[in-house]
């Protein structure tokens, strides 16, 4: 999926500037959250602003947003929201990470090319629980879970049992 030019920053020009910057993220925009099975309604916003933080430059700021995904007890969608403060410095190689030693999680990215939507499903993807599901004792959800796995039972085949009837062959013999 090619990104609009407007995704792409130079964190050293914004830190020039003195600027932030706000962009919003739909489902459309972010394919590997979409490959999770998230909804369409699925949205992320990053508000950034850039500052010098020794020779290299920070981006600083949030990361909001609610992601619609399966609830993995009752099949249902829940909205998992995703609120994560930033602090990072991206670096353009792994030599230059492993000597960073400054404030803020380093992260390998071209800091004259760094691409917002990217960098915002990286950081959602961090945030995600393991197993998303609705909140303990959601009645809707515990319903909803119960109803599936009596119909998965009505819907079952009767269930073989080849060995039933040996102990009456054998008493026979």
């Amino acid at each position: 999926m090619s990104r609009a030019p407007d995704d792409e920053l130079d964190i050293d020009v914004l830190a020039a500037r003195g600027g932030a910057l706000e962009r919003t993220f739909s489902l459309a925009q972010l394919p590997r959250i979409a490959a999770l099975g998230a909804g369409k309604d699925s949205r992320l916003s990053l508000r950034v602003r850039a500052a010098p933080v020794g020779e290299q430059v920070a981006l600083r700021g949030t990361l909001r947003g609610t992601l619609e995904l399966q609830c993995q007890r009752c099949l249902g969608w829940v909205d998992v929201p995703v609120e994560e403060d930033l602090d990072l410095v991206p670096i353009a190689s792994e030599a230059a990470m492993e000597e960073f030693a400054g404030p803020g999680e380093a992260i390998l990215a071209d800091p004259a090319r760094l691409d917002l939507a990217w960098l915002a499903e990286e950081e959602a993807l961090l945030t995600l629980p393991i197993v998303p599901l609705h909140e303990s004792g959601d009645p809707e959800c515990v319903e909803r879970a119960t109803t599936s796995g009596e119909d998965q039972a009505a819907d079952a085949p009767e269930r073989q049992k080849p060995f039933a009837n040996l102990r009456d062959l054998l008493d026979r013999s």
